[in-house]
């Protein structure tokens, strides 16, 4: 089986190589005059070049100039030109193996460093965890592995080592990050998250796949079939600040992984990860849950709201035909009344002739009852359908606890 990288090539020659562009190279490889003393006393071009090379190799990226290895030639171009020696002279440096060793060890006694050794393995893998405690990127772990090491005046060991030891570390971070979640819990919680993973014949699934088949149209059996899974997942008794248990980025992964995965394949994990990840999963399923419980909740009340408004319309439509009558019965009267004012005669005995004291009266029903259409109110339609709140608001309303909103927060909201 071909070993896993932790570095894509790209991440491994912008963390391992030397910077050759013209800023890189001005602010890594500038000599200081305490460096060009110490160059200074070693005899001969040939020397004082090899020397300044390990120098400028040591700082960035940190390994020194090694057996083998060379200099790239726009660096040693920028360390010929502070020395006043021809770049070709390099060519000559190292014919003696004893030579390199001996101005690596110079450079290193210099500078403050010193080299890694086997011994350092474990350290160094302990570093790379903590790194990857906050990320999974391998770019991300080897940089901070190598600025540590650096840090705590180390000469750079191998790629090859760091990137192991990267690796290493990214394993101990998600094993010590499972360990943290999983100290969380007791004995009883962790066998209701192992069973989560059980077939139920009377669910036709898993536990974990049922609750993740949340619905989504809203209706009444919707509703009580998403208050039922969220009773279910609080009775498993894991708070939501077990996510504090580990850091934000690692539950934060246990919660990707848990929201995918399927339920075969998180059981073959390992204990701790399994029950990590479902614990994750679960806190994330309580959120979804309630968000969308709370959503269907309006969603249903609205509708009740839109089928009182639109009843309301259809009864305004049904007595279109009624209102014009009743208008056209209005405007002869108040014709009758008119010619009345103008001629000086009785309004009662006018209207009487021009429009019917019986069709007046026989119109009295009609007029009371577009009034009182006009006057309804939409909450009070919306009431009369009862039957159908009834049917999830009880158990709403004790799923769900209601709280007045802290004050801080209206103050915080209310200055923006």
């Amino acid at each position: 089986m071909a070993r896993r990288n932790l570095l894509t090539r790209d991440e491994r020659e912008r963390l391992f190589l030397p910077r050759t562009d013209h800023f890189s190279i001005i602010r890594n490889y500038t000599l200081t005059a305490e460096d060009l003393d110490v160059i200074g006393k070693r005899r001969g071009p040939v020397n004082r070049l090899g020397i300044a090379a390990h120098l400028a190799l040591l700082r960035h990226p940190g390994f020194g100039l090694r057996t083998n290895s060379d200099i790239p030639d726009a660096i040693l171009n920028y360390l010929s030109a502070q020395l006043c020696v021809a770049p070709g002279a390099f060519g000559a440096y190292g014919h003696r193996p004893q030579t390199r060793t001996d101005h690596s060890s110079i450079a290193a006694d210099y500078l403050g460093l010193r080299p890694f050794t086997r011994a350092d393995v474990t350290h160094a893998i302990e570093l790379a965890a903590r790194a990857a405690m906050r990320s999974d990127r391998g770019e991300t772990i080897a940089r901070s592995l190598m600025e540590n090491l650096k840090a705590e005046r180390f000469i750079l060991p191998l790629p090859d080592t760091l990137e192991r030891s990267g690796l290493a570390g990214r394993a101990r971070a998600r094993k010590r990050a499972a360990a943290e979640v999983v100290a969380e819990l007791d004995g009883t919680t962790l066998e209701l998250l192992d069973a989560l993973l059980i077939n139920d014949p009377a669910l036709g699934m898993t536990p974990l796949a049922w609750l993740r088949d949340m619905p989504g149209s809203p209706s009444t059996k919707n509703m009580n079939a998403l208050l039922k899974r969220l009773r279910f997942i609080r009775d498993l008794g894991i708070e939501p600040a077990i996510s504090l248990a580990t850091t934000g980025f690692r539950f934060g992964q246990f919660v990707r992984e848990g929201s995918v995965a399927p339920p075969f394949l998180l059981a073959d994990y390992s204990n701790n990860r399994r029950r990590a990840t479902l614990a994750a999963a679960v806190v994330n399923l309580e959120v979804k849950l309630a968000d969308a419980a709370i959503l269907m909740f309006e969603r249903l009340i609205g509708g009740l709201f839109t089928r009182a408004k639109r009843g309301q319309e259809r009864r305004y439509q049904d007595t279109a035909p009624s209102v014009g009558k009743l208008m056209r019965l209005f405007g002869a009267t108040i014709a009758a009344l008119d010619m009345a004012e103008e001629t000086g005669g009785d309004p009662l005995v006018l209207v009487d002739e021009m429009v019917g004291w019986h069709r007046l009266m026989a119109a009295r029903p009609h007029v009371d009852a577009l009034a009182d259409l006009a006057q309804e109110d939409t909450l009070v339609l919306a009431t009369e359908r009862y039957a159908t709140l009834r049917r999830f608001s009880g158990s709403f309303l004790d799923t769900f606890t209601f709280g007045q909103v802290p004050q801080e927060f209206v103050s915080a909201f209310a200055r923006g």
